[in-house]
C-alpha cells in the first residue's frame, strides 16, 4: 500500500510497569503480554503432577496503590470467560487472611470472594452474603481470546456489594481451582499468601495521544451502546472520546435509531474538518462509518459489517478501503 503511514489506533483499559520482588509493589499493564511480570514477583509454583484434565501451573501476585494483580497459568488453552474449552476454574480470595470466615473452600481457608469467570459472576461470601457480577468486582482480565496464561486486576477500594469493601486487612491468600479437573492450587496443605506493599510508586506518564506524523490517518472503531447519540446524557462522554482521538475515520456500533443527520451534526460541531461539505456520513443497519473525506462507494446488507472506500487526498497515491463492524459478544461465539 502507498500511504506514508497507517496507525489504528487501540484505547487499553491499561496501566504501566515498575519492577519489584516478593512481597514488593509493582503496576502491572492489563493487556495480555505478561512482559511486565518480573520472575521475582511473589510466585507459586506448583509441584509437578498428573492431573487428568487442566493442569493449574503457577500463579503470580502484586500489588500497586490502585489494584491488586494477579497472574494464572495453565497447561491448557482456554478461553476464560466462556467455553470453547470446557473449564470450571475458580479463585477464591481470603480477603481478610482468616480461615475462620468466609465459605470454607479447602480446610484453613475461608473465602469472602469466589470468582466463576465462565459464568460472568463472583460468590461474595460476607455478612450478608450475595452473588456479584464481575462488574461489580470491576474486574479486568486479559487476554480476552483463549490463552494458556491470564492476568487479572482487582480495585483495592472495590465494595463488590455496594456496603462490604473486599480488602480490608494488610494480608490476604489466595487459591485456584479448576472443578472439572480437580486441580487445586496451592495444593491442599499449603497456603499462598499475599502481603500489601503500601509503597508509593512513580506517577504513571499518560500515553501521548497526538500522531507521531501530521499525515498519519487515524481509524477509530466506537461502540456507542444502544443509540448512544440518542442519549443526551451521554453525549458529553461521546464528545470527550472523539475530540480527544480526533480521528479522520470512525466507524460506530449500535446506531439502530440514529440517524446519520444526527451523528454529522454532532461530528461537526466538535470535530470540524474544515473541508467542503463536513463530515461524510453513512449508514447501514446498525452500523455508522463517518469519514472527513468523501465515500466514493459502500456495500449494504452484509452480516454486522459495512465496508466504504474512501477518497483520499492525492497525496496517499490511493484510496483506502475501511470496513465498520459489530462485533458478536455473549453467547455469540
Amino acid at each position: 500500500m502507498l500511504f506514508r503511514s497507517f496507525r489504528p489506533i487501540l484505547v487499553l483499559c491499561a496501566v504501566a510497569h515498575a519492577a519489584g520482588s516478593s512481597g514488593q509493589a509493582a503496576t502491572i499493564l492489563i493487556d495480555g503480554r505478561f512482559d511486565d511480570w518480573s520472575p521475582a514477583l511473589n510466585t507459586y509454583t506448583e509441584p509437578a503432577e498428573s492431573i487428568a484434565g487442566i493442569d493449574l501451573l503457577s500463579m503470580q501476585v502484586t500489588n500497586d496503590q490502585d489494584f491488586l494483580y494477579v497472574k494464572v497459568v495453565l497447561d491448557t488453552p482456554i478461553d476464560l470467560e466462556d467455553q470453547l474449552v470446557p473449564h470450571r476454574l475458580m479463585l477464591y480470595i481470603d480477603a481478610d487472611d482468616n480461615a475462620a470466615t468466609g465459605f470454607p473452600a479447602q480446610t484453613g481457608f475461608g473465602s469472602e470472594l469466589g470468582i466463576r469467570f465462565n459464568q460472568f459472576l463472583a460468590y461474595y461470601d460476607v455478612v450478608p452474603s450475595s452473588q456479584v457480577s464481575l462488574d461489580d468486582l470491576q474486574l479486568l482480565a486479559e487476554p480476552v481470546v483463549t490463552s494458556t496464561t491470564f492476568e487479572l486486576a482487582i480495585p483495592r477500594n472495590v465494595v463488590p456489594d455496594g456496603v462490604n469493601p473486599l480488602f480490608q486487612g494488610p494480608s490476604i491468600k489466595l487459591l485456584f481451582k479448576e472443578l472439572d479437573s480437580g486441580d487445586v492450587m496451592p495444593n491442599p496443605g499449603s497456603t499462598f499468601t499475599h502481603v500489601f506493599d503500601n509503597t508509593p510508586l512513580p506517577a504513571l506518564v499518560p500515553i501521548p495521544l497526538a500522531r507521531e506524523q501530521a499525515d498519519d490517518i487515524r481509524v477509530m472503531a466506537y461502540n456507542v451502546l444502544s443509540d448512544g447519540f440518542n442519549s443526551s446524557g451521554r453525549l458529553d462522554d461521546l464528545e470527550e472520546v472523539v475530540t480527544a482521538l480526533a480521528p479522520d475515520i470512525i466507524g460506530f456500533s449500535e446506531c439502530f435509531n440514529t440517524a446519520t443527520g444526527t451523528v454529522k451534526g454532532y461530528l461537526d460541531t466538535w470535530l470540524p474538518t474544515g473541508l467542503p461539505g463536513g463530515w461524510q456520513v453513512v449508514k447501514d443497519e446498525d452500523l455508522i462509518v463517518a469519514s472527513r473525506w468523501p465515500i466514493l462507494n459502500s456495500w449494504t446488507h452484509l452480516y454486522r459489517e459495512f465496508p466504504v472506500l474512501v477518497d483520499l487526498p492525492a497525496a496517499y497515491g490511493t484510496d483506502l478501503l475501511f470496513t465498520a463492524a459489530h462485533l458478536l459478544c455473549c453467547s455469540n461465539d
